[in-house]
């Protein structure tokens, strides 16, 4: 077998192992973010306690071949000033779901302060996924709009 056709076997071999990791890192990025994204109907439980806690539930879901690492943060943002915020990172198996708990607590007084006021109050999420050896990856930073009902 001549040189040249081996190198061609060769790439042709690196190239279809490349493409191969690609689609099953996409699958598995787009699954865990798309379900560690809140439901239509979930709906957040402030605890009026000293301090005020308000809890982030998340249930990401592994549905892909590969591990995924996911990043998730949350800033609770009044007045252009960050008041509270948790950060999580967990790794998630193939085929398995992980719950993610963050809260965010706030003192009482500033607490009721911000919610019985006209304050701007906005909450900013960033979460990113990784996986096959953080060669695949992606995140996005949402900035939500809140305020008193």
């Amino acid at each position: 077998m001549k040189f040249s056709k081996i190198i061609g076997l060769i790439l042709a071999v690196t190239q279809l192992a490349s493409a191969t990791a690609l689609i099953l890192g996409m699958h598995t990025i787009i699954g865990v973010f798309s379900s560690a994204m809140p439901s239509d109907g979930q709906s957040i439980d402030i605890e009026y306690t000293d301090p005020v806690k308000i809890p982030i539930v998340l249930n990401p879901t592994n549905n892909g071949y590969l591990n995924a690492k996911m990043n998730i943060s949350i800033k609770l943002i009044v007045d252009n000033v960050e008041v509270a915020s948790d950060l999580e990172t967990l790794n998630i198996q193939p085929g398995s779901t992980t719950r993610i708990e963050l809260l965010l607590t706030i003192p009482l007084s500033e607490a009721q302060k911000y919610f019985n006021t006209q304050s701007d109050i906005q909450f900013e999420t960033d979460i990113s996924v990784h996986t096959l050896f953080d060669l695949i990856s992606f995140g996005n930073k949402m900035l939500i709009e809140g305020g008193a009902q």
